[in-house]
């Protein structure tokens, strides 16, 4: 019995009584994720659950009964293993029965892979005795939570990253096949976390794989995904995905700002137009006004759009105002800091995950200086500061314990537009020394 499911074709073993099926697959770093159902006829129904790879099943529904996991096909399982959401590992080619009776339909979802993926994902954490040996109708709560999961993702119209998929694939075999947990506590090294974090902002747009990720550190992908949440509170996923999402709320941000410039009218011929490519004459119709009109609102909207777009003052007024701004955050000196501020000025952070900074865009004068007086204890008690030069704009390293967090400011003639903290190593390792340096109370 074959169920097709695109390019893929998967085969029943030795069938008996099955009637219909449906599968969705998915692969994760090479193991085969496959949410199925099937569905059977009234009797007794069977197939074999072996495969040429190994095969882990995991139980999701039961219509009309129960079904087991037989190694003899005239022998029923043990009667306290015979509970909802099963669990079974068949090694490659040893034939194991899954077996019902009048019973409806099952819903499992089925991975397959071989031994020595096992090896490479989770290293020195693989329990070889669960790994090598059948073991059939066991129960983990934390896996079948993985499991229901993995299906709803093989099922998705728009899947998730891969980083996702993955992680999830990570969790529900390390509850079935690691031995012996490791410390919870046990964290990356700050110079693998950047290397790590560094990798994922520098391919932010692209997928990115667990076991790239754990490449560059030297660690199985189940060590790394555990020393990776460790270190940063989130998985990979969660950490790519919260990054992202900073990221487009950044640039929405500065949209944002340049549009609440134009009139009501201006904005939405503007956002109809560049947006969402609406015709001039389709503008007109929402907007009840003459093709001309719109086509002169949409030319005067991307004028003001570009006249937003500020010039940036010289080099040397640049490091003025960034000296201004050091000393006048050392102090929280609120009344300082706003009259350095233009009115819209945004304060960016990259977070890296090293500190705990603002995950999003923080805007306004008001707001922003309020930040940053807010964090002048714990940004500036106890550091070091070097003056450093990046893409030819005057910059500043807050150096805590070696650990270095840099700063710079871009700024106009209407004050400073933006504040940009950052922590990402590509981004540190490109600032040159200017030779000056600046202790806490030179800079005070």
């Amino acid at each position: 019995m074959q169920v097709s499911e695109g390019s893929d074709t998967f085969e029943f073993r030795s069938p008996h009584g099955m009637k219909a099926a449906h599968s969705r697959l998915r692969t994760f770093a090479g193991i085969a994720v496959r949410h199925l159902q099937h569905f059977n006829h009234p009797g007794r129904a069977w197939h074999d659950l072996s495969g040429p790879q190994d095969t882990l099943t995991v139980v999701l529904a039961e219509i009309g009964g129960r079904c087991e996991a037989r190694t003899n096909l005239h022998r029923p399982a043990a009667l306290e293993r015979q509970r909802p959401n099963h669990i079974s590992f068949v090694p490659a080619e040893m034939r194991v029965w899954g077996y019902t009776n009048n019973m409806e339909s099952v819903r499992e979802l089925r991975l397959s892979f071989d031994r020595k993926s096992l090896g490479d994902w989770f290293g020195t954490d693989l329990d070889p005795g669960k790994a090598g040996n059948p073991e059939l109708m066991f129960h983990d709560k934390r896996a079948v939570e993985c499991a229901r999961l993995l299906a709803a993702e093989c099922d998705a119209s728009d899947p998730s990253t891969g980083l996702y998929g993955e992680g999830l694939t990570i969790a529900l075999l390390s509850a079935c096949f690691q031995g012996r947990p490791q410390k919870e506590n046990s964290g990356l090294s700050v110079s693998q976390l950047r290397l790590v974090l560094d990798f994922i902002h520098e391919h932010l747009d692209l997928s990115v794989s667990v076991f790239q990720l754990a490449r560059l550190v030297d660690l199985s992908s189940s060590q790394f995904a555990r020393m990776f949440k460790a270190s940063t509170g989130v998985s990979p996923h969660r950490y790519q995905l919260n990054t992202r999402i900073g990221k487009a709320q950044e640039l929405l941000l500065a949209v944002l700002l340049l549009l609440e410039k134009l009139s009501p009218t201006e904005r939405a011929a503007y956002v109809l137009r560049e947006a969402f490519d609406y015709s001039y004459d389709q503008i007109a119709s929402i907007l009840q006004m003459e093709e001309a009109d719109v086509r002169q609102l949409v030319s005067r909207a991307r004028e003001h759009i570009a006249d937003g777009r500020r010039v940036s003052v010289s080099s040397n007024e640049q490091r003025r105002f960034l000296e201004a701004f050091i000393a006048a955050a050392q102090k929280a000196d609120m009344a300082a800091l706003e009259g350095l501020f233009a009115e819209d000025v945004v304060s960016y952070s990259d977070g890296g995950g090293l500190v705990r900074a603002a995950g999003v865009p923080v805007s306004g004068r008001k707001r922003v200086a309020t930040f940053i007086a807010a964090i002048s204890t714990w940004c500036w008690k106890g550091v070091t500061l070097d003056w450093v030069e990046t893409n030819g704009q005057a910059a500043v390293l807050i150096l805590r314990d070696g650990v270095p967090i840099g700063v710079t400011i871009d700024a106009s003639a209407q004050g400073i537009n933006e504040i940009m903290w950052f922590l990402r190593p590509s981004k540190l390792a490109a600032v040159s020394k200017s030779g000056q340096r600046l202790d806490n109370r030179d800079a005070a």
